[in-house]
C-alpha cells in the first residue's frame, strides 16, 4: 500500500482517482457556519454548525460539534467516520473531522472541531499541492 499526504478533496468524484477540490487552510467553527462533509458512504452532504458540547462517550476529552442538515436529509452513515467537514463556500477550509450521526435523527451529525484535534495531538494541516509519500 502506497499512501500520500495531499490537500486534495473528493467532492463529486469520490470513486475516481482525481481530486475535484482542495483545502486552503483551516477555520475555527462559528455558530451558523455552513459546512459540508465528503463521506465515502453518503458523498457530499451539507448542513449548519450550531453548537459544541463535551463528548464523554469518546473518552478522550475532545468535544463534539453538532451539525444539523435539512429536515429529512441524511447527513452521514456508517463508513463516513474520519471524513472532513469543510466550509461550504470557497475557499474550502477544514473545520472538523466527522465521527458519527444520530441514529434517531439522520439530519444530525457529530464531528470533532479540527482546532481541538490539532491542539490535542500536535497536528497541522498539509497544505501543499504536491503529494508527499508518507510510508
Amino acid at each position: 500500500l502506497v499512501r500520500y499526504a495531499t490537500n486534495g478533496l473528493y467532492i463529486e468524484n469520490a470513486d475516481s482517482s482525481g481530486y475535484d477540490s482542495s483545502f486552503s487552510g483551516s477555520l475555527a467553527l462559528k455558530k451558523g457556519l455552513k459546512v459540508c462533509k465528503s463521506g465515502i458512504t453518503t458523498g457530499q452532504t451539507c448542513g449548519e454548525y450550531q453548537h459544541t458540547e463535551q463528548a464523554g462517550l469518546l473518552g478522550n476529552g475532545l468535544v463534539k460539534a453538532i451539525i444539523y442538515g435539512p429536515d429529512g436529509e441524511t447527513l452521514s452513515d456508517k463508513g463516513d467516520s474520519g471524513s472532513p467537514w469543510y466550509t461550504q463556500s470557497l475557499p474550502r477550509r477544514l473545520v472538523a473531522i466527522h465521527w458519527g450521526g444520530n441514529p434517531n435523527n439522520g439530519d444530525v451529525s457529530y464531528a470533532t472541531p479540527w482546532t481541538e484535534v490539532a491542539d490535542k495531538y500536535g497536528l497541522s494541516l498539509y497544505e501543499s499541492s504536491t503529494p508527499t509519500l508518507i510510508n
